[in-house]
């Protein structure tokens, strides 16, 4: 059977069904309390196929269409607090509840599948044109946010292309993405964030 790894003084729950199946569960919410991931995972498969327990719909369609060769797979709500940042970081209009994330290896890279739900039926067209708008000014917007970035011009523009090569499209009730990240893209990424951290 599964193995689960869990404890109130973790703030993190692990299952491990099989050789090809882990789910990790943690809580965003700042008043979230320790048990909460363990109740998370009672609930996801316990084995490799069917889901087991009550889940919302959009919870059992993600876990259903996950890719064979996926190698991560991230999927969770985003608490009230969280969507209060999005909204004022990005200047969101609509900010989505829910999100998947499906990542597959690829010709020296990841393909990274994205997936981000609105509540309202409708929402999803406000969400692409500011997701499409950030696109196109998110470098200067970093730059702007974090001067400490403008110390990494080679990570910046590897960064860049991979913005101007992704794609938003609406489908009911969401805006997905698919984009293939090139292995040294990620490196540049982990450059910034460092470089960031450095100078919040």
């Amino acid at each position: 059977g599964p193995v689960c790894v869990s404890s109130p003084e973790l703030p993190f729950a692990l299952k491990i069904v099989d050789d090809h199946y882990a789910y990790l569960a943690v809580s965003l919410g700042r008043d979230a309390k320790a048990p909460q991931p363990r109740k998370i995972l009672d609930r996801v498969p316990s084995s490799g196929g069917d889901q087991s327990g009550y889940n919302p719909p959009w919870v059992g369609d993600a876990v259903n269409n996950v890719p064979s060769d996926a190698c991560g797979f991230f999927l969770g709500e985003i608490p009230a607090e969280g969507r209060k940042v999005l909204t004022d970081a990005l200047k969101l209009r609509v900010c989505p509840r829910t999100f998947v994330i499906h990542l597959r290896r690829q010709d020296r890279g990841v393909a990274l599948s994205l997936s981000l739900n609105v509540d309202k039926g409708g929402a999803e067209n406000l969400l692409r044109e500011d997701l499409e708008k950030w696109r196109l000014q998110g470098i200067d917007a970093l730059q702007v946010r974090f001067p400490g970035l403008r110390k990494e011009p080679q990570a910046l523009t590897q960064l860049s292309q991979t913005l101007n090569s992704l794609r938003w499209r609406t489908e009911r009730g969401s805006v997905r993405t698919d984009v293939l990240i090139p292995d040294q893209t990620w490196k540049a990424l982990a450059q910034l964030l460092k470089r960031a951290s450095r100078t919040e």
